[in-house]
């Protein structure tokens, strides 16, 4: 019974420190660089910058790669990137 328990208790702790979490931003891009969008004065990090300019409303899906409270564009990954209209 305890070695049981024991294995079930391992699979949560290893199945808990995977976490990703999703958070979505609509904002304006305030800035353009290559490989980085800025929205609202926060970096992301895209593969086609060129693709955005200045002014543009967007809406961002990011995945949170680490649930740490920062900010640090290497700690996201863009899952969806929107023009809004």
């Amino acid at each position: 019974m305890k070695a049981i328990f024991s294995l079930l208790l391992a699979f949560a702790l290893v199945g808990c420190s995977g976490e990703q979490y999703e958070l979505k931003i609509t904002g304006e891009i305030t800035k353009v660089e290559e490989g980085m969008i800025y929205l609202d004065d926060r970096p992301i990090k895209i593969k086609n910058s060129s693709d955005f300019n200045i002014g543009q409303r967007v809406k961002v899906t990011l995945i949170d790669k680490t649930g740490e409270d920062d900010w640090n564009p290497d700690d996201f990954r863009v899952k969806e990137l929107k023009i809004i209209k």
